[in-house]
């Protein structure tokens, strides 16, 4: 806060001087925020796109640096999938600091899903029961039929109708993130 105190100055003729001064003191740190498309980063946030991160201090004087995964971060555009750790320091001209960290997770990478049955070749029904794994898929459709995914991941998509002739089985999934 803002402190005053009279200074008084007596020179050896007995001249007399009086001054108030003033001085704050500042014993709190800045703080750092740290944003991704104007929002604020929270923790664990999982992204299917590539971030651009942007930081603001509420010391406008303050020295902002940050860490991308242990490396200086410069401010370009993070797209690798993975796990990443962003940590900003603000610095205020007295050299108290103040920190963020936050991780979050790009994934770009679409489920990974296999039919393990029926298998390629000849089907003597207008309708089939398709199965599979759905690995990280938490929603699976064939052509336009919902799956319903057990707990060891493997799906089964019941009754998908076939037409006469050869039939393609399109398989659709889609992760927690939204990537299909």
């Amino acid at each position: 806060g803002t402190n005053a105190y009279p200074l008084l100055a007596i020179d050896a003729a007995g001249n007399v001087t009086r001054v108030l001064w003033r001085f704050s003191v500042k014993t709190e740190p800045p703080t750092v925020s740290i944003y991704e498309n104007g929002s604020l980063l929270l923790e664990g946030k999982i992204f299917n796109r590539p971030v651009t991160l942007t930081f603001l201090s509420n010391d406008a004087a303050a020295t902002i640096t940050a860490k991308l995964d242990t490396f200086t971060y410069n401010g370009a555009e993070v797209a690798d999938d993975g796990q990443h750790v962003i940590e900003a320091t603000a610095t205020d001209d007295l050299n108290h600091i103040g920190t963020s960290r936050r991780t979050f997770v790009i994934d770009r990478t679409p489920p990974n899903i296999r039919i393990t049955s029926p298998a390629t070749g000849r089907v003597t029904s207008d309708r089939v029961d398709v199965r599979g794994n759905a690995r990280d898929a938490t929603s699976v459709s064939v052509n336009g039929v919902p799956a319903t995914i057990a707990a060891d991941r493997t799906f089964l998509a019941a009754g998908v109708r076939l037409e006469l002739g050869e039939n393609a089985l399109v398989v659709t999934g889609a992760d927690a993130i939204g990537n299909v």
